[in-house]
Order: C-alpha cells, then sequence, then structure tokens
C-alpha cells in the first residue's frame, strides 16, 4: 500500500511539475473560422488538438465584445448583436497563442448591395490542386465563399481533413 501511495504522489508531483503544455502551448489544427453569417450575427469556429479555455475578443465601431469559452476541443462562439454591413475584427486566444482574422456582417434581409462570391467544390483528390484553388479564390477577395461538398474522399479519415481543410 505505502508503494502504491508514494508511486502516485510521484507521479503527480512528476505531472505538476511538467505542466499541461496543450493548455499553455495549444496546437490550432482548424481555424478559426466563421459560419452562419447573418445581418447582426455570427459563428467563429475552431478545433485544438486537445481541449483548452478560448476567449473570443471582437471589434468593431461601437467596441469591443468578448465572450469566454468552456474547454473543448472543438469550439463554437456566436457573437449576437452586431451591425449589419460591418466590418469587425476578432481574435481566438488560448493559452499564449492569438489567432486574428476579420469579417463583415452581411446587409440587412432586402438590402440591395453588390456582392461577389464563390463557389467551390469536390477538390478531395489533389492537395496541390486544392492549394491552387484556395490561392486563386483568396485573389479574388469575395464577400462569402460557398463550399458544395466533397472536401475529402473519406470523411471518417482525420488526416484528409486536416489536409484539405
Amino acid at each position: 500500500m505505502r508503494i502504491a501511495c508514494a508511486c502516485m504522489l510521484v507521479a503527480a508531483l512528476c505531472s505538476a511539475a511538467q505542466g499541461n503544455p496543450a493548455i499553455t502551448d495549444p496546437k490550432m489544427l482548424k481555424g478559426p473560422y466563421l459560419q452562419d453569417l447573418a445581418p447582426s450575427s455570427i459563428t467563429v469556429m475552431w478545433q485544438l488538438e486537445v481541449p483548452a479555455v478560448a476567449r473570443l475578443v471582437v471589434e468593431g465601431p461601437a467596441g469591443e465584445k468578448a465572450q469566454d469559452i468552456p474547454a473543448a476541443r472543438i469550439a463554437e462562439a456566436r457573437i449576437n448583436e452586431l451591425a449589419p454591413a460591418t466590418r469587425y475584427r476578432y481574435r481566438v486566444e488560448v493559452g499564449g497563442e492569438v489567432w486574428r482574422g476579420e469579417f463583415a456582417t452581411a446587409p440587412e434581409v432586402g438590402a440591395e448591395v453588390p456582392f461577389s462570391f464563390v463557389v467551390v467544390g469536390d477538390t478531395r483528390y489533389s492537395a496541390d490542386a486544392h492549394r491552387r484553388v484556395v490561392e486563386r479564390m483568396a485573389q479574388e477577395v469575395p464577400d462569402f465563399v460557398l463550399g458544395t461538398g466533397d472536401m475529402v474522399d473519406e470523411g471518417h479519415r482525420q488526416d484528409q481533413w486536416q489536409q484539405f481543410f
């Protein structure tokens, strides 16, 4: 019994001494990326290698909004009460790491404003071809991108999602 307790104590001390590198130095696997854009809201998502708490900060003309996000490997944060047709910057903070991006909210429903978009799909077979398509799309600076699917050949293989996402 004493040996078991001693082993548990040594293991606990070693673990505490090493810290948790996943929380203090997380690896972002995907994102941050944006979904469900609306005139007054947007969803920001990301995927980490291991669950970690995060903070999402959105900056716009009216100031800053922040949300603390519970520990998750795949995180989702909805930001509401944004102004229509307005540019925002955002950042995701996890441990000491920060990832930044920007977006513009959609115009009000019924507003007649010009916009540009790109439709892309079925890029699942060649990582090089996919990369060239993404680089070309980025040159256009579209207002949004519509993905029609078939991003990977075998949806259960995480390595394909990592390669093509």
